[in-house]
Parts: structure tokens; C-alpha cells; sequence
């Protein structure tokens, strides 16, 4: 297995090609309007796929945790550490937000009003 899934190489690659093209349009005129909701849709989906993989990654990361002990030489610090990991990364992978979430939150930093996002009334 390569390191590439773990470490995020392939994902900066698929994110960043398609935020690329959406951000000039984004930022370029201030004013949103019709055409930006491609990019924006591109940029959810990455931001989205990448939210995904790093759920993935980190519930790999915990399982492994969790059925890991640590060295008999390890820290007091260590072994107070070994136990507390797993809850704390449980913890942040039920608090992953929903692709329509990361959708919302995209055109709102893209300008766009909340009930255009939702419903396309403007």
C-alpha cells in the first residue's frame, strides 16, 4: 500500500484541479450571479470528497487505535494519551459536516444569499 491515500497527495491533486477554475470566477467580478453556481457546485463536491476521505482516514486511524496498546516502556502520559484518542477522534468524525452542508456554506462565502442556496428564489 502507498502512502499516497493516507497522506492526502492524490486528493490535493483532484482538489485543487477543481477549485482552480472556480475561484477567479468566484472572486473575479464580487457580484454573483448565474454562472457561478458550476463552480461552486465543483467546488462542494471537492471540499465534499475531500471531507469524505479524511472521515474515512480517520476512521481507520481509530479502529487502529482502538485495538492498539501501548509499549510497557511507554509513558504514563502516553498510555493516558492511547486511551483518549479513540473518543476524541469519534468526536470529530460525528461532527463531519453533510455534502449540503459544505454546499451552503460555499455559496454563502461565494456571496450568494441563503434562499437562492435553498430554494433559488432570489
Amino acid at each position: 500500500m502507498s502512502g499516497d491515500a493516507l497522506c492526502g497527495c492524490h486528493t490535493s491533486t483532484v482538489v485543487s484541479s477543481a477549485i482552480a477554475p472556480a475561484v477567479p470566477a468566484a472572486i473575479g467580478s464580487g457580484v454573483p450571479d448565474e454562472s457561478s453556481a458550476a463552480p461552486v457546485e465543483t467546488v462542494s463536491d471537492a471540499v465534499a470528497d475531500w471531507v469524505e476521505q479524511v472521515g474515512r482516514f480517520l476512521g481507520v486511524l481509530q479502529v487502529a487505535l482502538e485495538q492498539s496498546h501501548p509499549r510497557d516502556d511507554a509513558t504514563a502520559e502516553v498510555r493516558a494519551l492511547s486511551g483518549q484518542l479513540p473518543a476524541l477522534i469519534r468526536q470529530c468524525r460525528a461532527q463531519v459536516p453533510t455534502p449540503e452542508m459544505i454546499r451552503t456554506w460555499v455559496k454563502s462565502l461565494n456571496g450568494q444569499s441563503l434562499e437562492a442556496a435553498v430554494g433559488g428564489r432570489a
